[in-house]
């Protein structure tokens, strides 16, 4: 059950109390990573009391859950044993060895339980801590006026990184090829993030991440998951079933009575104007060919393309960055810039050594620099990079 916070003004020796006679309080907030904990509860069939904590209205900041947990954050469960737990990776995994008849992960030792506590540890430090930086870019702009530009990036790397974990996926639908585990709980709850991000949910991982979206999908249909999830996500925020999912062949497409649209003439295309050379390099590829980070590097070294068209064109290729190279200035190679699918970045790392590469194949020199909208980027030319043969260049 889900109850009002009943718990202000009281001590927390007296909220122990409170859990070791009601067994588990797990406080946490709708949508937010206290669900993946209210799940595995659920799936373990243990007693609990859920007390909303509702971030919305700011309640984990207040002065009376920072008796409960001093970070001010969602989830804290408090236990049978009068302990206070913190951090969803660590309860879901003290859940599991406290409840080891309910399987929520693969018995200790196994190669199983080893990609299980990989990828749930690459969700904690590697996806987790991305969604405070969106939602809140001005808490980590390095200078003022750079939050638009630290959310574009940040939504860059999120995107990267569940690409990263779709590729991970063995079974059908689960994580693990020998079925279900907690972890695919923690995966379907954070899927979800950012809430406002309409076209990731919409478009982007029903497309780029279809074994992630079946997963979540899963996940909400469990039999013990089902009713927690629907409290949380309620129709039409619920993951569609996959009846109401659009083929991607065919979505945006018009009736069968109606015209097609005209074709889009060649000044309104979002591509590189003809007679610029442009690449398709694969970053971090660590010797395998087509793996790795895409990147499009667009050569206008004589600065045609407007501010408008880079980012047409970056939004067109649809990669986590594309980059372009300008007129040298400043004593560098070349000016460069980057931009995501939504705005335009300061630098950003795989880019650079995309960069590199290109700007480093016409510079007699064995270090060079390149000027971004951060300041000079020194490189020693090329790096974990691989030039895609059949897309490099054309015109």
């Amino acid at each position: 059950p889900r109850t009002r916070p009943t718990s202000r003004g009281q001590s927390l020796s007296a909220l122990r109390a409170q859990s070791s006679a009601m067994n588990y309080i797990l406080y946490g907030s709708r949508g937010s990573g206290s669900l993946a904990i209210e799940l595995a509860l659920s799936e373990a069939g243990v007693p609990f009391r859920v007390e909303d904590t509702s971030i919305e209205g700011a309640a984990q900041r207040s002065e009376w859950f920072s008796a409960i947990n001093p970070q001010r954050k969602v989830p804290a469960l408090l236990t049978p044993q009068g302990e206070t737990l913190t951090e969803s990776a660590a309860i879901l995994l003290s859940l599991d060895e406290r409840h080891r008849e309910a399987a929520l992960l693969p018995p200790a030792g196994t190669p199983e339980r080893a990609q299980a506590l990989r990828w749930l540890l690459f969700i904690s430090s590697e996806i987790y801590p991305l969604i405070e930086v969106i939602d809140y870019p001005e808490r980590f702009e390095a200078s003022p006026g750079t939050a638009d530009a630290t959310r574009a990036l940040a939504k860059a790397k999120w995107r990267d990184r569940w690409l990263l974990l779709e590729r991970a996926i063995a079974g059908a639908p689960w994580l693990l090829s020998g079925g279900f585990c907690l972890v695919d709980l923690y995966i379907a709850v954070i899927s979800r993030w950012p809430s406002g991000d309409k076209e990731y949910r919409a478009e982007w991982l029903p497309t780029r991440a279809p074994r992630v979206e079946a997963l979540a999908r899963a996940v909400a249909e469990r039999t013990a998951c089902k009713a927690v999830w629907q409290g949380h996500f309620p129709s039409p925020s619920a993951p569609p079933a996959a009846s109401e999912l659009e083929p991607p062949a065919t979505r945006a497409s018009p009736p069968a009575a109606a015209s097609p649209p005209p074709a889009a003439s060649p000044a309104t295309r979002a591509s590189p104007p003809e007679g610029l050379p442009f690449h398709i390099l694969d970053v971090f590829t660590t010797g395998r060919p087509m793996s790795g980070n895409q990147l499009l590097v667009v050569e206008d070294r004589n600065d045609t393309l407007s501010t408008e068209a880079m980012q047409q064109i970056a939004a067109e290729i649809g990669f986590a960055e594309s980059a372009f190279v300008r007129s040298p200035t400043g004593g560098c190679a070349a000016t460069v810039r980057i931009f995501t699918t939504d705005a335009e970045v300061p630098q950003a790392g795989h880019p650079i050594i995309g960069l590199s590469e290109v700007v480093g194949s016409g510079v007699d020199a064995s270090e060079f620099a390149m000027m971004t909208n951060k300041g000079r980027a020194a490189s020693g030319g090329g790096g974990d990079c691989e030039r895609r043969p059949l897309h490099t260049p054309q015109a």
